[in-house]
């Protein structure tokens, strides 16, 4: 792969901290962690749904799925998927929660039955939102982004600072009750939105849908700049499903923009820094965290 197609990919943290040197920025405040540990993401929601369900109270479980209704527009779809999704938490514990999630990439990968020893989330606490956000601060989710992010902002001699990672306010959330996080009303990070009210404004404070870090790379640079990258022999690459892949790349340049980017992306990855010598088991576990 030639060097100035692997330069490419990288280039959605690449070009804003250029520009941030540029701009003459030394330091730059960055807002990992607050999602992992203040229960930001929707799959906190759910294991609040389902403490709810375990301690059979109905009504409070019912009413908190009505103002999540309500609060995100979802469809009567959307509604039946997150209730069963509380309901399946009921039954499984946070490792064979994971692993479940994983198995979304079963059907891409030669050896799937690495997939079911990956994974070890042993519970850390009574509650399900304790335990889940607990292993996405030191297992799962944030490990991986803070490496990057740390890897990103030296090589532009830019100092990253993770005011929400002070261990003093980590502490002081966890000391507290998960209601201060998710609320009856299905305000997540509830407590980072009353702290900051009279500080930001509302619009801001009580904004409830999330948006994902967006570049044109599934949309543009694939039918451009990194058109070669459909071009790869992925023979090469004997975990994964190799008709599968194929099948991607035709629905890609039918127009479908799902999935394929993040999988050329991983492929690019491991072919940068040789773990083609490495176990099977060890590049599923490289592409599964590089994907999810």
């Amino acid at each position: 792969m030639a060097k100035k197609e692997l330069q490419v990919l990288v280039a959605e943290q690449k070009i804003l901290n250029r520009i941030y040197v540029v701009r003459g920025m030394k330091v730059m405040l960055d807002g990992q962690g607050s999602d992992e540990y203040l229960a930001g993401y929707m799959h906190s929601f759910y294991r609040w749904m389902a403490r709810y369900i375990m301690s059979r109270k109905w009504m409070t479980a019912l009413s908190l799925m009505k103002a999540h209704h309500k609060k995100h527009k979802l469809s009567w779809k959307q509604l039946a998927s997150a209730t069963l999704k509380g309901f399946f938490l009921c039954m499984k514990n946070e490792q064979d929660a994971f692993r479940a999630q994983l198995n979304q990439y079963r059907w891409l990968l030669n050896d799937q039955d690495s997939l079911q020893s990956l994974i070890h989330l042993p519970d850390k606490s009574e509650c399900k939102v304790n335990n889940f956000t607990y292993h996405m601060m030191f297992t799962t989710s944030l490990p991986t982004l803070l490496h990057y992010e740390d890897r990103f902002s030296m090589a532009f001699s830019l100092e990253s600072r993770v005011p929400f990672l002070d261990h003093r306010l980590v502490e002081f959330i966890y000391h507290l009750s998960p209601e201060l996080r998710i609320n009856r009303k299905a305000d997540t990070k509830f407590i980072l939105r009353q702290s900051l009210q009279k500080i930001i404004p509302g619009k801001i404070s009580q904004r409830h849908d999330k948006c994902a870090f967006i570049t044109p790379g599934e949309t543009r640079w694939l039918r451009s700049v990194l058109k070669p990258l459909l071009k790869i022999d992925y023979e090469l690459f004997d975990w994964l499903k190799i008709s599968e892949v194929k099948k991607l790349i035709t629905e890609y340049e039918k127009g479908n923009n799902e999935s394929l980017y993040n999988i050329l992306l991983f492929v690019v990855y491991i072919s940068y820094v040789s773990l083609s010598g490495k176990s099977i088991h060890s590049r599923i576990e490289n592409f599964l965290w590089f994907s999810i």
